[in-house]
């Protein structure tokens, strides 16, 4: 079974149009970034991968075709019967298996996957414990040495969202707040400051390297605990719209998530 989700997040994904978002707008900047990252660290095929709420199977059917074995498991009957279909479009490299599946209850053994990717579950599981639960379960399935590829979204998501598809129509200026505006020409999101903001809406990624407009942010940071995973991505993006990392597991451990996922969390 599934895990369970916002009734307004089943409903947006009822309608069918995860299928495309990754191949349109600024989705072709997050499929490609992504993209990129996964091939910088990952080994060549065939590797065992996991895909845990791999929606209809974009990342999932393109690791399929470099040769990889993938196993898609994902919380929505449609996203699966999707990726079923897709996959039966491919008789040359088809995914191993398409399946529905909680992300914080994962059927597979320990250190049974050479990767696993989690870019989905983290943007709507909305409870924190809930979050470290599937981060935890995701860790323990990489074999030592293997990867773990996590994204999850910042506060800023439904907003920057908004402003990169409709930046002329988007004003804010209250006094004391942060002004969110963004740049005709190129739809690109800017922040502008008037007073401090209140700690509430800090945003959790790293500082953006401003002048390059992209729609995902990879972070880094430092897990001294021993075992676990080594964090060995980092890049970002000014939008700040979600945060990608890509981790290394070192070897058995039985150390709480919460010393290296405190930024996606």
């Amino acid at each position: 079974m599934g895990e369970s989700i916002p009734r307004e997040a089943q409903a947006y994904y009822n309608r069918g149009v995860e299928a495309g978002r990754l191949f349109r707008s600024h989705g072709l900047i997050e499929f490609a970034r992504t993209q990129e990252i996964i091939l910088r660290h990952l080994p060549p095929p065939p590797c065992t991968i996991l895909d845990v709420g791999g929606g209809p199977g974009a990342y999932a059917g393109w690791l399929a075709s470099l040769g990889h074995r993938v196993t898609l498991i994902d919380a929505v009957p449609l996203h699966v019967e999707q990726a079923q279909e897709s996959s039966a479009r491919r008789p040359e490299a088809p995914l191993v298996a398409c399946r529905l599946g909680d992300a914080q209850r994962l059927e597979e053994g320990d250190a049974t996957a050479r990767a696993v990717l989690l870019l989905g579950p983290l943007y709507h599981l909305t409870e924190r414990r809930d979050r470290l639960q599937a981060l935890g379960e995701a860790r323990r399935v990489p074999e030592p040495g293997g990867l773990l590829f996590a994204a999850a979204v910042s506060r800023y998501a439904s907003l920057l969202s908004g402003v990169a598809d409709n930046p002329s129509a988007i004003r804010i200026s209250r006094p004391s707040s942060p002004a969110i505006c963004a740049t005709a020409s190129t739809g690109t999101p800017r922040t502008r400051t008037t007073s401090r903001p209140p700690s509430s809406i800090a945003p959790m990624s790293s500082r953006p390297r401003c002048g390059k407009p992209a729609s995902t942010l990879s972070i880094c940071w430092a897990s001294k605990a021993p075992g676990g995973f080594s964090p060995i991505s980092s890049s970002a993006g000014p939008t700040r719209r979600s945060a990608s990392a890509c981790f290394r597991r070192r070897g058995p451990s039985r150390a709480s998530p919460r010393s290296w996922v405190s930024r996606l969390t």
